[in-house]
């Protein structure tokens, strides 16, 4: 005689519970690997921004020197300034395309899984 399936020899309810502890294990570890991808995409942004902060100082400071030698120093550093504060207005103007645009393609991607696609309904209609 071969034995029984697994299951046979429970009740309904207990392969119910069964069932949903294991959905709930799932639901956790999709929680946990997304919210690990969010943090270390923040993490990554915080440094690269940080070491951007950084460059820019050195980068601003030596264009000041070298202007400083042409023009002087308090036009040199106010050109600088003036450059800054142009980046700063088209960072406002662009602030939907630049920031929220892609924050919130991110995150969707990170929460809402995409619908399993027929491949039959993804080609379009022929043309009559």
């Amino acid at each position: 005689m071969t034995d029984p399936a697994p299951d046979q020899g429970r009740s309904l309810p207990a392969i119910i519970s069964r069932y949903v502890s294991l959905l709930i294990e799932d639901t956790r570890l999709s929680v946990a690997e997304k919210v690990t991808r969010l943090v270390a995409s923040i993490a990554f942004v915080a440094a690269v921004v940080i070491v951007s902060t950084v460059a820019m100082v050195f980068i601003s400071l030596s264009a000041s020197m070298f202007l400083s030698q042409v023009i002087g120093p308090r036009w040199a550093f106010l050109i600088v300034a003036g450059f800054y504060a142009l980046v700063l207005i088209i960072i406002l103007a662009a602030k939907r395309v630049l920031f929220v645009d892609p924050i919130a393609r991110f995150i969707s991607r990170l929460i809402v899984t995409p619908p399993e696609s027929d491949k039959n309904n993804d080609k379009p209609a022929p043309i009559s």
